[in-house]
């Protein structure tokens, strides 16, 4: 769904808009940079929520939000380590430049290794084994 959101947000993406996601991954990168995963967190959440609000579809993400909860705590800890959070941050750009760029052909498989991809990685297995039901 979040690519569909993306890909529409791209050719109606206005320069406050630009701005206000850049302020955001401003603060995301003040976060890395004093490893507080809590405020990362916050900024990462700001994020895909400005996403959907700029799209016009801030209620799907307040749906969603409902019923998230081992998303959440999947995210949490795949962001135990600090080079989790600074690849985060630059897809996080990467989406923004190709929103900028209206290339929504990349937007899709870029969104979905951001989404969905580590929780499949055999570092996260081994590693949280005890959270994941088997």
């Amino acid at each position: 769904m979040e690519k569909e959101i993306l890909k529409d947000l791209s050719s109606q993406l206005l320069l406050t808009g630009v701005h206000e996601l850049k302020d955001i991954l401003e603060r995301q990168k003040e976060a890395i940079g004093h490893n507080d995963i809590d405020s990362f967190l916050n900024q990462d959440d700001a994020f895909h929520r400005a996403l959907y609000r700029l799209a016009g579809r801030e209620f799907l993400w307040n749906l969603i939000q409902q019923s998230n909860v081992h998303y959440l705590r999947y995210r949490r800890l795949h962001m135990l380590k600090t080079e989790k959070l600074a690849g985060i941050w630059k897809e996080h750009q990467s989406l923004l430049e190709l929103m900028v760029h209206k290339e929504t052909a990349k937007i899709g498989p870029l969104i979905h290794h951001h989404l969905r991809e580590d929780i499949h990685s055999l570092d996260f297995q081994e590693n949280f084994s005890e959270y994941l039901k088997k």
